[in-house]
């Protein structure tokens, strides 16, 4: 199992990088017709509005940030969602999942006092303009894990929000068993490496919560949550079996 960070990238302020010839960046203010701030956005990969929560009555509340994540629709401005798939080889001791390792650099450990993090993670991405999450979850599993699906195989068994408190686009949550046919070609871009294949149970939650919450479901809908540990089921077996005996 390979720890090493391939091409660690870091989080920085804006202000403080010299930005090569040529390249822009490519999130823009927004203003409102009196030229007042309220946002950024970028068309490729979303955007984020100042607004408002109001109740009922649609009297104010509070003030909001609304992020819309993922390529816009010009046309409703807001982003089709992304997805995640997790890869299931089912073996004779159980469900595994295929996943990789990837460096992460906008998460901080906020004990170690660490900015950028390597998780284990599966396969996933913005949905394309035009395209369907579907169609998303298919073309990132073979690129980052070398594994390719019939779509009708695929199960949709959740979504979800990133962050609950501004980010308005769902993450769409797919399931699928799996044939290899070819091996990955990581994204040039992405930090991924060290592909590797996980029994389910033994899958270690760490600090993405998009992959937590994608196995975690997946590991529900397989019928892999039981009501109690282990080593309480293998409690009450043996008193069962200890009271057969005496009655016998």
């Amino acid at each position: 199992m390979s720890q090493q960070k391939v091409h660690p990238q870091k989080v920085v302020p804006i202000e403080t990088v010299a930005i090569p010839e040529g390249k822009k960046p490519g999130w823009s203010p927004m203003f409102d017709e009196s030229g007042r701030p309220i946002g950024f956005q970028n068309p490729n990969f979303g955007l984020i509005r100042r607004s408002a929560i109001v109740n009922a009555e649609g009297a104010y509340l509070y003030d909001a940030l609304l992020w819309e994540d993922g390529p816009i629709d010009p046309a409703t401005m807001q982003a089709t969602p992304s997805a995640v798939i997790v890869p299931i080889e089912e073996r004779s001791d159980g469900f595994y999942v295929h996943c990789h390792r990837e460096f992460r650099p906008v998460i901080r450990d906020h004990v170690a006092g660490e900015w950028g993090v390597e998780v284990l993670s599966i396969a996933g991405g913005f949905t394309k303009k035009g395209a369907k999450p579907s169609e998303t979850a298919l073309a990132e599993l073979f690129e980052e894990e070398g594994l390719k699906v019939e779509e009708t195989t695929m199960q949709r068994i959740g979504y979800a929000s990133p962050n609950r408190a501004f980010v308005a686009t769902c993450l769409e949550v797919w399931l699928a068993k799996f044939k290899v046919t070819g091996t990955a070609t990581p994204d040039k871009n992405e930090s991924i490496h060290g592909n590797e294949v996980v029994r389910i149970d033994l899958f270690p939650f760490g600090p993405d919560m998009i992959v937590n919450h994608a196995v975690a479901l997946a590991a529900k809908h397989l019928g892999c949550i039981v009501a109690k540990p282990k080593g309480g089921l293998l409690a009450d077996l043996k008193k069962l079996l200890k009271e057969i005996i005496l009655e016998d």
